[in-house]
């Protein structure tokens, strides 16, 4: 007997979440509970949006956001970045996460 897919999350769905306090994200129609940062995770985060937002203070061109700001990448995928770049230019965001924890000797960023 063949299973049925479950129904892919979209974002309706997550508009319905309960305001709880949990960060959550759907990520291909599959919702992920993102645990609270390591102060470590946040020293990185804080620092990171600082360098961002002094460049476009000084330079112009876009703005930064720091994290919770929702972000809809299409229907099924929902985030919540660290750290959010939006360009003046064209109006698209840059995304980056900083990635910390035991295994790694120091956090890495990507800017998705």
């Amino acid at each position: 007997m063949a299973t049925r897919p479950e129904p892919k999350l979209t974002y309706e769905d997550y508009v319905r979440f309960p305001d709880d306090g949990r960060r959550r994200q759907i990520i291909n129609g599959e919702v992920f509970v993102v645990p609270s940062p390591s102060t470590r995770h946040q020293e990185i985060v804080g620092r990171l949006h600082r360098l961002i937002a002094n460049h476009v203070e000084a330079r112009g061109g876009g703005r930064a956001f720091v994290a919770p700001l929702d972000v809809v990448l299409s229907m099924t995928d929902v985030v919540q970045p660290d750290v959010l770049f939006v360009s003046d230019a064209d109006d698209s965001p840059s995304l980056m996460d900083a990635f910390s924890g035991s295994d790694h000797e120091h956090a890495t960023v990507c800017a998705c």
